[in-house]
């Protein structure tokens, strides 16, 4: 037997803006396997220990979940601290469950990754069909989605890309 899948995706766009504009930074978070041994464990067997890594995303992106790293990303001001000394932010945990797997075409360019960042603009008010009337008249001619806001300034990849087909590397 052979069925037709057919599904939808929701696609937001969040504005972050944390104390101050200037001084706003996103790091992705995630679990790498570790032979570090701990104070509970030697760590000799492969996925015993874990280390928790951040890298900051230092240019406008896309960036992927990784599932099995459990990857996170927070959004924080790097100089204004809470009352524990702790950067103020968010941190985005995305649920594993929903995860699209499989083909995308070019037509749905944006659809290949699961975080864009790109910089406030605001004429960029939409992940898609960024163009009037759902925005400004005088915003026409901008940007249409999030994959042209963010090649428009020069898009730099974490390495995790696609193969040219749209299927997910691992």
């Amino acid at each position: 037997m052979v069925g037709r899948n057919h599904q939808h995706n929701i696609y937001y766009r969040l504005d972050f803006d944390i104390g101050t504009p200037s001084d706003n930074a996103i790091n992705n978070i995630s679990l790498q396997p570790s032979f570090d041994p701990s104070p509970t464990s030697t760590c000799l067997s492969n996925g015993e220990c874990f280390v928790t890594v951040e890298n900051q995303l230092l240019n406008e992106t896309v960036d992927y979940i990784s599932p099995g790293n459990f990857t996170s990303w927070r959004i924080f001001n790097k100089v204004i601290n809470n009352a524990s000394g702790r950067n103020i932010g968010y941190e985005l945990v995305p649920s594993p469950r929903g995860l699209g797997y499989g083909m995308y075409d070019t037509s749905e360019p944006w659809a290949l990754g699961e975080l864009w960042v790109t910089r406030y603009d605001p004429c960029h008010l939409l992940a898609t069909d960024n163009h009037p009337p759902l925005i400004s008249g005088s915003c026409a001619g901008t940007a249409d989605n999030v994959t042209q806001m963010v090649a428009v300034r020069g898009m730099r990849g974490n390495g995790r890309q696609r193969d040219p087909d749209g299927c997910r590397r691992r």
